[in-house]
C-alpha cells in the first residue's frame, strides 16, 4: 500500500476545516500491524487538516472491529460507530 498516505494527503487537500467524514469499513478484514501503523498516520493525517467528526460504519468482521477500536484509541478522533451507512449520516447531518 505505498500510495495509500499519499492519497489521503491528496484527499484532504480537497476538504476546508471543520469537514465531517463517513469512514465505511464493513468490507473491512482482519489485517498485518503494518497496516494498523498505516491506519494511525491517516488519521492523524486527518486530524490535522480539520475534520470536525466523523462516523465510522463498523466491520461485520470481528477481530477486524477490535483493529479499529485500537487504531481509534491510539488517533484520538471525534469519531462515533454506527451500523449502518443512513445511521452515520443521520448523525452527522444532527450536529
Amino acid at each position: 500500500m505505498p500510495e495509500f498516505l499519499p492519497d489521503v494527503k491528496k484527499a484532504l487537500l480537497l476538504t476546508q476545516p471543520n469537514f465531517t467524514l463517513v469512514n465505511d469499513l464493513r468490507n473491512m478484514i482482519t489485517h498485518p500491524q503494518s497496516v494498523m501503523s498505516l491506519h494511525v498516520a491517516a488519521q492523524t493525517l486527518v486530524k490535522e487538516a480539520g475534520m470536525k467528526k466523523g462516523a465510522n460504519i463498523a466491520p461485520t468482521d470481528r477481530i477486524a472491529t477490535l483493529q479499529v477500536d485500537d487504531t481509534l484509541s491510539q488517533s484520538h478522533l471525534p469519531l462515533r460507530t454506527f451500523t449502518s451507512y443512513s445511521e452515520a449520516e443521520l448523525w452527522l447531518d444532527s450536529q
